[in-house]
């Protein structure tokens, strides 16, 4: 409509909004979405049953973009119906806070470089998240859930400073392989796992997978060294059809935990990590649909040069 300057005004987009934040403005966003997640949880039952036990759950995803020209654009690795693939996109890495009778909710969230490593972060993000996690009332136990990507001595490090407990996957190598080797087959336990068979006679279930334990030392030689517990499941491998079994084959999954839980329930307390993917899905379907085109930061002459590097400029958690 006419302006009192005699023109024509286009309205604002919410994009255009976005582009002007600086590093600091970003931050500033995320520390007043921390304080509303803390608000609404003391004004409704957002995390019931924070006083017992909350999950921090942190993963991170590649949502894929087409525009060379947008920042932060760069090729990460994806899977695609399964396979690896290299993707250009941009890698938000959030963190949910959850409880056995509650849904995830986000509690941190930055938004990265596609080139961006998982772990990228994650340490800083972890603190942030569980400092999110006292505030809404988490008295219990709190423990940090991650996949491999996440397997570092800085970021057990951060949890175990803050009073966290940890279950974070193990990324294969010798010594984690050694560790298998050593376990007696005698101290396999069958889990309740997909297609598994409850045996009333034998009061245990008839299952393809197994769960056992032994005693593992991480990071060893490093100032993260830590001596805690190496829980293993594995699982037998198909055989093609029509081809016998000679000797059984298994695929292993271990992951490092101080918890005190017994190695069934540790096993099935670090398996329900895959709750993230549903607040991922919310995301997707929300504000990761449509990055930001182009440039996400201002490009004032004199800015910092951090905007290239693009640690979070239109903060997922929104």
């Amino acid at each position: 409509m006419p302006t009192l300057f005699g023109g024509v005004s286009v309205p604002s987009t919410l994009g255009s909004f976005l582009r002007e934040f600086t590093f600091g403005h970003v931050r500033q966003l995320g520390a007043v979405a921390r304080r509303f997640v803390v608000a609404l949880a003391g004004a409704t039952p957002l995390l019931g049953g924070a006083e017992a036990v909350t999950y921090v759950d942190v993963d991170s995803l590649l949502r894929r973009v087409y525009g060379k020209a947008k920042q932060g654009a760069g090729f990460g690795h994806t899977k695609v119906g399964g396979y690896p693939v290299l993707l250009r996109g941009l890698s938000p890495l959030i963190a949910t806070l959850s409880t056995p009778i509650a849904a995830p909710v986000i509690a941190a969230a930055r938004l990265r470089g596609g080139s961006a490593g998982s772990a990228r972060e994650a340490a800083s993000l972890v603190c942030e998240a569980l400092a999110v996690a006292r505030e809404v009332g988490a008295t219990g136990l709190i423990l940090l859930r991650a996949d491999s990507a996440y397997y570092s001595g800085k970021v057990i490090a951060a949890a175990r400073r803050a009073g966290a407990r940890v279950s974070i996957t193990v990324a294969s190598n010798p010594r984690v392989r050694d560790a298998i080797a050593t376990l007696s087959e005698k101290a396999w336990t069958s889990i309740r796992y997909p297609d598994a068979v409850w045996d009333d006679e034998g009061q245990c279930w008839i299952s393809d997978a197994q769960v056992t334990e032994t005693t593992y030392t991480a990071f060893a030689g490093t100032k993260y060294q830590l001596t805690a517990r190496l829980v293993v499941r594995r699982v037998k491998r198909e055989n093609p059809v029509g081809q016998g079994e000679l000797l059984p084959g298994y695929r292993y999954h271990a992951f490092l935990t101080d918890t005190t839980l017994s190695t069934v329930d540790a096993d099935l307390t670090h398996r329900a990590h895959a709750v993230i993917e549903g607040a991922f899905a919310d995301l997707i379907e929300g504000p990761l649909a449509h990055p930001p085109h182009g440039t996400l930061g201002p490009t004032v002459p004199g800015c910092s040069a951090r905007p290239s590097r693009t640690t979070c400029y239109a903060p997922p958690a929104l």
